[in-house]
């Protein structure tokens, strides 16, 4: 079984660029059930942690989640990942630009990735995967969280990091891997 890592890599000077790269990945199988709307479930698994160079430096994101929504059907089209950034001790905000005209809670699904469809009637055995691109500018040079967090529409849902709901272990199952990348622009 696999752990997290994080890989600080220094450019050499002159070697253009912002000098920050860093990727947590991880190939550990874990379920998160009822992962809800209003908040979504954390998976700090994934946590990246960095120090921007400068207060007005650029990161960029980047980040693939693999897995499978189980529990009940069509959930995948009701799921989704959100990028959230903290700063410090302080509270995680997440990052994605507010709709100019607001709808109800109820009816927002406001995400940074989408989870692509393999075959939505199957929550037992087919794979599905968000990806997302995102650039943020901290605004500091202390240290810095990015979060990861999975949630669904449907409460009734669970997602299944790294693995299909079926995966008992058994060679003719899918294991796979997630990560998150940021590099200093």
């Amino acid at each position: 079984m696999s752990t997290p890592f994080d890989i600080p890599i220094t450019q050499p000077s002159g070697g253009g660029g912002g000098g920050l790269y860093s990727i947590t990945q991880t190939a550990d199988a874990v379920v998160y059930t009822d992962p809800g709307l209003d908040d979504g479930t954390h998976m700090s698994i994934l946590d990246l942690t960095i120090t921007p160079t400068s207060d007005t430096q650029q990161i960029y994101l980047t980040s693939t989640i693999n897995g499978e929504w189980g529990g009940v059907a069509g959930a995948v089209w009701l799921g989704g990942i959100v990028l959230k950034r903290k700063i410090g001790s302080a509270s995680a905000v997440a990052l994605f630009p507010d709709s100019p005209d607001p709808a109800p809670k109820s009816l927002q699904l406001k995400t940074n990735g989408l989870f692509m469809i393999s075959y939505p009637n199957d929550i037992s055995t087919t794979s599905e995967s968000a990806t997302f691109s995102y650039v943020d500018i901290p605004g500091t040079t202390s240290e810095v969280t990015y979060q990861v967090f999975v949630f669904n529409r449907n409460e009734s849902a669970d997602f299944y990091l790294n693995r299909n709901v079926s995966d008992d272990n058994n060679n003719l199952n899918k294991r796979m891997v997630s990560s998150l990348f940021a590099q200093g622009l």
